[in-house]
């Protein structure tokens, strides 16, 4: 993870109790992964165990595979560039496929709202907003 992605995981509804290989028994809409590749075109991997769409150093999601079985969903968004399109698009990604985000070990509802308080309470966000402190104020002692 850069310094400047706020990280979150995405799960299946149903499947709130479940975070490990939580899609294994889900399936992803053709249509919505058609949808995010819009704003995020699919990019190579460093492994062929995950199909990623966009750059792994900016905002992109990976999907990482078990023997060809989709097992989990993680999203980083660069909040250097963060536009609402690309949140929009994502929350509405995750959505469609009937999902919730999974930060920091709570479920958070796909909405703007929502993402928004989240991002603003992480440390990703306080280095955008101040680098310097953030980085002289011990950067990843507590992360």
């Amino acid at each position: 993870m850069a310094i400047w992605q706020f990280e979150f995981d995405v799960i299946p509804e149903k499947e709130k109790n479940h975070k490990e290989g939580a899609w294994k028994r889900n399936i992803i809409s053709i249509e919505s992964l058609q949808y995010l590749e819009e704003i995020l075109p699919k990019e190579p991997s460093w492994t062929g165990d995950i199909c990623q769409y966009g750059k792994i150093d900016e905002t992109c999601i990976e999907f990482f595979y078990d023997d060809n079985n989709l097992s989990d969903i993680h999203v980083k968004l660069d909040l250097r560039n963060l536009t609402k399109k690309h949140l929009s698009t994502i929350i509405n990604f995750i959505k469609i496929n009937d999902a919730v985000l999974m930060v920091n070990g709570c479920h958070v509802k796909p909405s703007l709202v929502d993402i928004a308080q989240e991002i603003k309470k992480s440390q990703a966000y306080r280095f955008i907003n101040d680098p310097l402190e953030t980085l002289l104020s011990g950067y990843g002692k507590d992360d």
